[in-house]
């Protein structure tokens, strides 16, 4: 029987093992709701204030119809969606879904930074997979003290302002705690805001830990810390590589200092590692016109002309 997975990517996983997936983000959100309400009829009125909220397309319910008959070509037969008196429904059994949210419910052993993380994500809080989570809290298994990783830090960025994240918070979780150590394949919740340039959820994380911006410890004894800065300046680091120059305008005006040096090359500050890299973002990071380190000049290299304060 095909699956219908609403944590992390929104897809059908078909009987041959194949996966389909939608190119859209908004007909993978009809996707969720279908998939969450499995053997319901959905009205189409129900579908749209879900699916477009406040910004109803011009065209209506027609827009509708032509969403989910993108949507039935792109997922193919192995997930009928079916028009019925009334609206549409995704004609599978919901026992799937339901099985989810009970493992998840009745297993504490399920508490990880991992799970945390996909059951707060998007897809998973609009499919009200997150109630997981909330069942957790309400039960208290979610304590200050004792779990392996800190909530915070487990968290999907964009759960921070959510009432979840305001309970936790009055319960006694701190920031701090989430950039402990934990076991976990996935990234930790502030690396993960960074990268996906969340500003709303860098703003809490900042709020709460002020140092951050220009000092993340490490996750693991037998690391090293690392700068935002130079992290947003790596290539490739950004998940969208061109909001670079407005990530650094915005680590600079939270009070990034691009002449800290990296932790793992005392030598060099963020500025030279800056020149190291080509960057067209020199300027911004240094507007005062300065002649380029030479290679091996270090700290000193990069500080020609610079006031004597700026050093680390």
């Amino acid at each position: 029987m095909a699956l219908v997975r609403l944590l992390g990517p929104v897809d059908v996983l078909s009987d041959d093992g194949s996966e389909r997936q939608s190119g859209s983000a908004l007909r993978r959100t009809i996707l969720a709701l279908l998939g969450l309400h499995a053997g319901q009829v959905l009205s189409p009125d129900w579908l749209m204030e879900h699916v477009w909220g406040d910004d109803q397309p011009e065209s209506g319910v027609p827009a509708l119809r032509f969403h989910v008959s993108k949507l039935r070509k792109e997922i193919g037969n192995a997930v009928p969606i079916v028009t019925r008196p009334g609206g549409y429904q995704m004609d599978v059994p919901r026992a799937s879904v339901d099985a989810l949210r009970w493992l998840a419910e009745v297993d504490a052993r399920e508490i990880h930074h991992d799970v945390v993380r996909m059951l707060s994500c998007p897809s998973a809080r609009l499919a009200g997979l997150d109630h997981v989570i909330d069942h957790w809290q309400a039960q208290g298994q979610l304590p200050t003290r004792g779990l392996a990783f800190g909530v915070f830090g487990a968290l999907h960025p964009t759960s921070l302002g959510s009432p979840l994240a305001q309970r936790l918070e009055a319960q006694g979780h701190r920031a701090r705690a989430g950039l402990g150590a934990y076991e976990g394949e996935l990234p930790s919740g502030f690396d993960l805001a960074l990268r996906s340039a969340d500003r709303d959820a860098l703003d809490w994380w900042f709020a709460r830990v002020p140092g951050l911006v220009n000092r993340v410890p490490p996750r693991q004894g037998n690391q090293m810390p690392w700068l935002p800065l130079a992290r947003v300046l790596t290539p490739s680091y950004l998940a969208q590589p061109q909001q670079q120059r407005e990530m650094v305008a915005y680590l600079l005006a939270r009070g990034a200092d691009p002449w800290r040096t990296l932790p793992h090359d005392p030598g060099t500050t963020v500025v030279a590692y800056a020149w190291q890299l080509n960057s067209p973002l020199v300027a911004l990071l240094d507007p005062v016109p300065q002649k380029k380190p030479q290679a091996g000049a270090g700290v000193a290299g990069a500080m020609v002309a610079g006031p004597a304060n700026s050093m680390p």
